[in-house]
């Protein structure tokens, strides 16, 4: 897996640090089958710090919010058993109140199958 926090989201930490603006909470994890090598899923290719959204977002969804520790925010989403069935999942992206990716993941593929619910956590550390 490789995982990269974009130039924006660092951009936005940055001015919130320095109270220049206030930090958007993030809201949503968005999953899509891009961030690839060509027809080979199970390869990952490397997210850049200026990517701004997935190759191709199939399902958004808003996330829960925890502490993994004390130093790491937990994002968790579930698919349900009736969400997605197939899709194999390469790429997710974290996004902001704003709409605005501020991370984004590659992975191998991960298969949605029918009869499961599919957890996906994002642990932030600090």
């Amino acid at each position: 897996m490789y995982q990269v926090a974009t130039t924006q989201g660092r951009i936005d930490l940055a001015q919130a640090r320095a109270g220049l603006v206030p930090l958007k909470h993030i809201t949503h994890i968005a999953l899509g089958t891009g961030g690839h090598a060509l027809d080979d899923p199970s390869t990952p290719v490397p997210p850049t710090v200026d990517d701004a959204a997935l190759e191709t977002e199939v399902l958004r969804k808003a996330v829960s919010i925890s502490m993994a520790d004390s130093m790491t925010v937990r994002y968790s989403i579930s698919i349900v058993k009736t969400e997605q069935n197939g899709t194999v999942f390469t790429e997710a992206g974290l996004f902001d109140e704003g709409g605005v990716m501020v991370a984004r993941q590659t992975f191998s593929g991960k298969t949605k199958e029918a009869d499961i619910i599919m957890n996906f956590d994002w642990d932030e550390p600090f």
